[in-house]
């Protein structure tokens, strides 16, 4: 359909993501040292999906973070503003000098099927 772009301000601030590594490593290093603690003294496993929502989690906000820093802009070309500005023109229209809508339109259902009037 074209017209529509996505583009980023700053690109290389998703490099920020990056900085997400840290936390991760260092909730990897812990789980490795907790495990080790846990074999000395006989104590069983937690389960496995205990242990991977925290680094899932710090994973998804990291990327998050790196893609509101990289600032994304959505851009439209001439003739798709137009064809936009013509629709809600035509919409804001309707309500100026019509004062509203007096009846729905056939169209629209409400509360299901729509009787036609007489």
């Amino acid at each position: 359909m074209g017209g529509v772009s996505l583009s980023f301000l700053t690109p290389f601030a998703g490099l920020v993501a990056l900085a997400g590594i840290v936390p991760l490593v260092a909730l990897v290093r812990a789980r490795v040292r907790a495990r080790r603690m846990r074999r000395e003294i006989g104590l069983a496993e937690p389960a496995r999906r205990t242990q991977v929502f925290p680094a899932v989690a710090l994973a998804v906000a990291a990327v998050f973070v790196g893609a509101a820093a990289m600032q994304p802009v959505v851009s439209l070309d001439e003739q798709r503003r137009a064809m936009l500005r013509r629709d809600w023109t035509a919409y804001f229209d309707q309500f100026r000098n019509g004062g509203g809508v007096s009846q729905p339109r056939p169209y629209l259902l409400v509360l299901g099927a729509r009787k036609e009037q007489s």
